[in-house]
């Protein structure tokens, strides 16, 4: 077998060649989610491409409150004091990650009364 098709040598962009190691992984694993939340959009950046959902749910897991890209929180026409549904990641430093977002109707999870 030559190494092109052992996968060890392959074609750049450019149309040069270059070598890759065969441990070398072709995409990255997606990383799990660790469940579905309900919260509230507590902050929007207007500098910065993010925004910070915070859920009661996923901080008594004791994990932090959610970041997500403002496009996102933007697109779905929420802004600081919507309520969402999301599912959470965590990413590489443990930190609560958006996926999925979408808009939830009713009372923020904060004001809403045991009965």
């Amino acid at each position: 077998k030559t190494e092109f098709e052992a996968g060890s040598l392959a074609v750049a962009a450019d149309g040069g060649f270059h070598w890759t190691h065969p441990d070398d992984k072709e995409t990255p694993a997606e990383p799990p989610i660790i469940g579905e939340y309900d919260g509230v959009v507590k902050f929007v950046s207007d500098v910065f491409d993010y925004a910070i959902i915070t859920s009661e749910a996923l901080l008594e897991q004791g994990h932090q409150e959610a970041f997500v890209k403002k496009k996102k929180v933007t697109r779905l026409g929420a802004d600081v004091g919507s309520n969402v549904r999301f599912d959470a990641y965590l990413n590489k430093r443990g930190v609560p990650q958006v996926k999925n977002l979408s808009s939830r109707e009713g009372p923020s999870p904060s004001s809403e009364v045991a009965g």
